[in-house]
């Protein structure tokens, strides 16, 4: 599962609980955003006991403890910024259009989102890891196979965008956090790939909405809803409109 807003992920987990499992992801996003708040660390561990306790059977919640003992010890370690916002620079944009193929540069540019929303410059991608290439390549809006998209990212290799180790640690070498050269700041969310197609001049926010549209021409300006809905009151106003009387 590939985890983009820690605040949206923190508010499903405080609705829903962690569930039967309770993995330790989702117990860094608790302790970071209550650390942040100004929680202290023992305060940390009787939350997350009390929300483990709610799903987790009595035989292994010792095994849970475990896990929650040690968040709450890298609690501190692990906490980072959290925000919403995923800022790229002209470099790398410079560097993203160096890919002819377009949907090479949409896979490249989600690899790069993913290692910012996470403050790193590297990614896994084999079987143990949490994220996994076919939930890149939907985020990417790539309808291609698994097979496809793993020779998409030999072509970031031989482009030298990216270099890969035996494990499948893709380092992104293009990525950097230079935030006085920003080409335009993405939204951290499963649709950011939309950013990217608005930056390219491929598709716009509706004006009424805000809803992503696929550019149609170079007079879009709003979603088929909104079109129609500002269609029906410009027709509605000329109705109106007083006939002027000749002389």
């Amino acid at each position: 599962m590939i985890i983009l807003n820690y605040k949206e992920r923190y508010s499903e987990i405080k609705e829903n609980g962690f569930g039967k499992f309770p993995n330790t992801r989702d117990m860094q996003i608790v302790s970071m955003i209550e650390r942040e708040k100004g929680m202290s660390e023992d305060d940390i561990v009787s939350l997350l006991s009390d929300m483990c306790k709610k799903s987790v059977d009595t035989s292994s919640f010792r095994l849970v403890m475990k896990k929650i003992l040690k968040v709450s010890r890298e609690t501190k370690k692990n906490l980072r910024e959290l925000s919403n916002e995923i800022i790229f620079s002209k470099s790398e944009i410079k560097s993203i259009k160096t890919l002819k193929n377009y949907e090479e540069q949409k896979l490249l540019y989600v690899l790069m989102c993913i290692c910012k929303i996470y403050g790193t410059d590297s990614i896994f991608l084999n079987s143990k890891s949490p994220v996994k290439l076919k939930e890149v390549l939907s985020m990417a809006k790539i309808s291609v196979s698994v097979r496809k998209g793993e020779d998409m990212l030999h072509s970031l290799f031989v482009n030298g965008l990216v270099s890969v180790l035996p494990n499948l640690k893709y380092t992104i070498n293009c990525i950097n956090y230079d935030t006085d050269d920003v080409a335009f700041v993405a939204k951290a969310s499963e649709n950011m790939i939309e950013d990217f197609d608005v930056y390219n001049n491929l598709g716009i926010r509706c004006q009424c909405c805000g809803k992503y549209v696929r550019k149609r021409s170079n007079n879009t300006k709003y979603c088929t809803k909104c079109e129609k809905k500002m269609k029906a009151e410009s027709d509605k106003k000329r109705v109106k409109k007083p006939k002027v009387e000749m002389a």
